[in-house]
């Protein structure tokens, strides 16, 4: 549990430290996923495609059952993806990538089973990192449970509606049919998926016989647990997309304009706020560096053009915007950088430049000339923010051999550092703001809610982290 500290600031009182800030919850908008599990020949299939056909205009399949989808496709028309021979959950990454890239409403896998017990799936990876001796019986979970993660991470960022269709065990019982004779019928028994798939789905269904489809689980009010559809209709259609659309809209598919190389880098920076709100950082996109997830995309695209100070002045050509672009900067860890202005003979800290030109722009434009920034060379507290950090002695290589006592001291390794970075920012927002004449503004401090002097709330921050923890 995070404790709050307290230091003396100033006549106000003290102020506050919480590492959690708390916000007012908002629904927001977002698609829907599904998954359907049946016995061969209940009907997955058909069943998702005219589902995906009332939820979207523009369909996409991904198919591991050897091309079956296609057999309705002059029913429904879709885009048709057939993946054989090696289902690594990799695969599908990637592929959902390229659907995102197309812009599919609604995206069918049909037969994600594959991806789990299909040839180069995921249990196929674990039993070859599983070596009986070796790392113990776990030792090919551990190795490829991050896999698993990010393949459900790339389903939930999924820019639309996701169906998936699961192969089940089945079991044959014997039962009277309406006749009074006693037939043999097949059952589901359990989804060739792993364990908690259901938690991780807004609706699931088992075919319970062909055609029908039993809900299992459902945070949809209108189809509830237990109902029995008979087919997908308009109205469980419509029931899906009214829950998918309530709450505050949020357009995935603009995600997409990321891996766009002609996006303007401002709807870049709107895209990436959008993104942390809609929790769609593991979106998985052709990125330029191939298949990536969008934080990857967004931070490469943003930050390389800060580190470029030419190309930075050539998009933004006003104060506001480059202060915003600073930023920009601070959030990507990149402002200390130094680089090699044009028409200037040394280096300069990033920093110091965008600040100087977001000055001079303040009564100039670029093209009536700006004044070169002084040239300078590092802070002791920028040489200092330079030193690695302690490693513990006689720490082994593998982890697993680490005792409590070595987990103890690389905890308080990565805490000491970070730690220091916060206070290296600290000091030289401090020492900005009284450079720019800002120390005596009066700001809000957001833990005590309380209006104090802008200058006395980061020095007081200061000297929370720099004091001695006795």
């Amino acid at each position: 549990m995070a404790d709050t500290a307290t230091a003396p600031a100033s006549a106000r009182g003290p102020v506050s430290y919480a590492p959690f800030t708390f916000q007012q919850a908002v629904r927001r908008a977002r698609p829907a996923r599904i998954a359907i599990e049946g016995p061969s020949g209940y009907g997955r299939t058909p069943w998702a495609l005219k589902l995906a056909q009332r939820l979207g205009e523009r369909l996409a399949v991904i198919d591991t059952e050897r091309g079956k989808a296609a057999e309705y496709a002059a029913e429904i028309p879709f885009s048709h993806l057939i993946l054989s021979d090696d289902f690594n959950p990799s695969h599908l990454i990637d592929a959902l990538a390229s659907a995102a890239a197309i812009r599919s409403d609604v995206l069918v896998i049909d037969g994600h089973s594959a991806f789990w017990s299909g040839a180069g799936g995921l249990l196929d990876l674990v039993g070859k990192d599983t070596q009986p001796g070796i790392g113990g019986k776990d030792a090919g979970w551990r190795k490829n449970r991050p896999l698993l993660n990010k393949v459900t991470e790339a389903l939930h960022a999924y820019p639309g509606h996701v169906i998936l269709t699961l192969r089940s065990t089945t079991e044959t019982f014997i039962e009277e049919d309406a006749a009074g004779r006693h037939i043999p019928v097949r059952h589901s028994v359990k989804a060739q998926q792993r364990d908690g798939l259901e938690y991780d789905m807004d609706l699931y269904g088992s075919l319970i016989t062909p055609g029908k489809l039993h809900i299992v689980k459902s945070s949809i009010p209108e189809l509830p647990i237990g109902e029995v559809l008979d087919e997908p209709g308009e109205q469980t259609a419509t029931y899906i997309s009214t829950w998918a659309r309530n709450g505050e809209p949020l357009e995935w598919a603009d995600f997409v304009r990321a891996a766009e190389m002609d996006t303007p880098l401002d709807d870049l920076i709107e895209l990436r706020e959008r993104m942390r709100v809609a929790h769609a950082s593991h979106m998985a996109l052709p990125g330029p560096n191939g298949v990536q997830s969008l934080e990857e995309i967004l931070k490469s695209r943003i930050t390389l053009p800060v580190t470029h100070v030419d190309a930075a002045l050539a998009v933004w050509d006003d104060r506001e915007g480059l202060l915003h672009r600073l930023s920009v900067a601070e959030a990507e860890g990149v402002d200390k950088k130094r680089v090699q202005p044009s028409g200037t003979n040394a280096p300069v800290v990033l920093r110091d430049w965008i600040i100087a030109r977001g000055r001079a722009l303040g009564g100039a434009s670029p093209s009536e000339g700006a004044p070169t920034p002084p040239q300078t060379t590092p802070t002791a507290a920028e040489q200092s923010s330079q030193l690695p950090p302690f490693e513990p002695v006689g720490l082994p290589v593998d982890p697993e051999q680490w005792t409590e006592e070595h987990r103890d001291l690389v905890n308080i390794r990565d805490m000491a550092q970070q730690t220091w970075n916060v206070a290296e920012e600290l000091r030289t927002t401090l020492e900005v703001t009284e450079k720019q004449g800002l120390a005596g503004a009066e700001a809000l401090d957001t833990d005590t809610l309380e209006i104090q002097r802008l200058g006395d709330l980061l020095d007081a921050r200061l000297r929370l982290l720099d004091a001695d923890p006795d």
